[in-house]
């Protein structure tokens, strides 16, 4: 997989970190497959050096909070709960009768829609992301999550009632962002105690 930008370096990094470059200073691509296999993360609080802080040297990678379903069951259920919201592909002139799958899941109405069926208020909208995760193998799955380690995450009973509609029964997880999967560093470096709380 191509990166879109260069990897972080010189983060002389705490081996013990979640996430970290498999040396501590230097991510390389590899890294991407050794930092999916550390997740996804239960549905738990995260350690504090997991949790976006603007005062901290270092960043951590974007965790979302929600449920890598992958493409085939969200698009069942856009079917059963939004087939109003399916895209069409445009073939000569007409609409064919097969779904625009990639087009259906990153329509921003459909989000609209979900946010609505689920009974949120205005703030609640920008929790709700359909897109990509990594899996545990660092490739990419379609994923509906209700927040981040950056902007948090939807308070109940909003989580619950995402969860009954896409996945009843099973609680969400912490999955890396197929994008920004790495740390990140401006500052002074990583000490041991830092991924101790």
């Amino acid at each position: 997989m191509s990166l879109h930008s260069p990897l972080p370096s010189g983060l002389d990094m705490n081996l013990e970190a979640l996430f970290a470059p498999k040396d501590g200073n230097t991510y390389v691509e590899e890294d991407m497959k050794h930092c999916a296999a550390q997740q996804p993360l239960p549905p738990v609080i995260l350690p504090k050096y997991l949790r976006f802080d603007p005062k901290s040297p270092y960043q951590p990678p974007v965790l979302r909070y929600g449920w890598a379903l992958g493409e085939e069951r969200l698009m069942e259920i856009v079917k059963e709960h939004f087939p109003e919201r399916i895209r069409y592909t445009w073939v000569r002139d007409n609409y064919t009768t097969e779904p625009d799958v990639r087009g259906t899941l990153r329509d921003s109405l459909l989000c609209l829609a979900i946010g609505r069926r689920l009974g949120f208020q205005w703030d609640g909208f920008s929790f709700l992301n359909i897109g990509y995760v990594l899996n545990k193998e660092g490739k990419m799955v379609h994923a509906i999550t209700v927040g981040s380690n950056y902007e948090g995450i939807l308070e109940q009973p909003w989580v619950s009632r995402a969860q009954e509609l896409f996945a009843p029964g099973d609680n969400g997880q912490w999955h890396l962002d197929r994008r920004e999967w790495y740390w990140t560093r401006d500052g002074p470096v990583f000490t041991e105690d830092d991924c101790r709380e």
